[in-house]
């Protein structure tokens, strides 16, 4: 039920702001790429960049961004390549479509805060679920370079809501049990972004 809550709350936030005239509207694109950590469990957990016993996450895309609201609410969606070095070297692509929304505090030198919800396709053979739901939020600085750039550097968490692969369990003499587990992603990373506003 609170997964159904947070997806339509957050849908009608985006199509809400899509659609309500605000006081200034800028559009622009943005490339991305960033770099951080990934782990798959049965249980929520908080990855955070850079920790030395979880595995690596790579991530490489590009937004289109509608700001309104006098600059301070941002609405995005776009496209990333998302890779997920997992134990052993073994590497995972999803092909994931962002839909979010960000509040922006500041003129020059900005900081945002944001959420939203991604829809992952995994590019690989049949051990993993082809389609992923996630959300995530991120926050952090941004400044810009001039009338029409802006560099922007977030730490963003990923948490996937439907599981990647369902693993069976085990006793603890080894022996499988009846027990089933959902297994799901969890990325910490940081994202270097740079923002071109467009006519």
């Amino acid at each position: 039920m609170k997964k159904k809550v947070l997806i339509f709350t957050l849908g009608l936030l985006f199509i809400l702001g899509l659609t309500v005239n605000g006081f200034a509207q800028e559009r622009g694109i943005s490339i991305d790429v960033g770099g951080g950590n990934t782990n798959v469990n049965n249980s929520f957990e908080v990855v955070y960049p850079f920790k030395r016993y979880y595995d690596a996450f790579y991530q490489i895309g590009a937004r289109y961004i509608y700001t309104k609201a006098n600059n301070r609410i941002t609405y995005y969606t776009g496209l990333t390549l998302d890779k997920k070095v997992l134990g052993g070297g073994d590497s995972k692509y999803y092909l994931k479509i962002p839909l979010g929304i960000r509040l922006n505090y500041g003129n020059k030198l900005k900081f945002h805060i944001g959420a939203g919800l991604n829809h992952g396709t995994y590019l690989g053979s049949k051990e993993y679920r082809r389609f992923t739901l996630g959300a995530f939020i991120n926050a952090g600085p941004s400044i810009h370079l001039s009338e029409k750039y802006r560099l922007s550097l977030s730490c963003q968490t990923n948490f996937d809501i439907s599981p990647m692969t369902r693993e069976q369990g085990h006793s603890q003499a080894g022996h499988a049990s009846g027990a089933n587990y959902d297994v799901r992603g969890y990325d910490g990373f940081l994202l270097l972004s740079l923002y071109r506003r467009i006519k």
